[in-house]
């Protein structure tokens, strides 16, 4: 019997998750924007919740990872968020090129997945992220558990195979003492 990897099953739990997840995001992003004065970080996650629960008639079940991504780059940035973009007409930027400095950007795709497959040159900040952490520990744990199960699957066929043994020295035996049976004691009934 074969088991998904521990690899397969994050990813198919990732993958359901990360939109609602991205969902709330959002939600506390648009209501940060909008500097309500007076409000605490968890007012700002409350009325989030709030809002959550209005728009998708359900409760947001995912805050202990939202509150492990809500500070890493990629889930701070305004850019995606629905309601929170300003029009090119009303807001004027300058862009300074002779800045040289390296600005902090999240990881990209491709960047994401070689890190991944461990073809990266230099390890990004963002693959020691602390979802790289879960991940290895959740890795590592049900690899010591795979591995005690392939353990007892390998005695009990190791027994199996002692047991079959040991039938076929008993045949073996019963065949020998047949071939030496004296044929005078043998009765017509056998």
């Amino acid at each position: 019997m074969a088991f998904p990897s521990s690899d397969q099953l994050l990813k198919v739990h990732w993958h359901n998750m990360n939109p609602l997840v991205v969902d709330f995001n959002q939600i506390y992003l648009v209501l940060k924007s909008q500097h309500h004065s007076g409000w605490s970080e968890d007012d700002l996650k409350n009325a989030a919740i709030q809002q959550y629960r209005a728009r998708y008639c359900g409760d947001f079940r995912h805050e202990q990872i939202w509150n492990i991504f809500r500070d890493e780059p990629k889930w701070k940035s305004t850019n995606n968020v629905f309601g929170a973009c300003r029009s090119s007409s009303t807001v004027q930027s300058s862009i300074n090129l002779d800045n040289e400095e390296a600005t902090t950007r999240p990881i990209g795709r491709n960047a994401a997945k070689q890190a991944g497959k461990g073809k990266a040159a230099n390890s990004s900040s963002s693959s020691n992220s602390r979802l790289d952490e879960i991940f290895e520990k959740h890795i590592e744990g049900n690899q010591k558990s795979f591995e005690r199960y392939q353990s007892s699957l390998d005695t009990k066929n190791e027994l199996k195979g002692k047991k079959l043994k040991i039938k076929e020295e008993k045949l073996k035996n019963e065949e020998i003492a047949v071939i030496f049976m004296d044929p005078s004691t043998i009765s017509e009934d056998r």
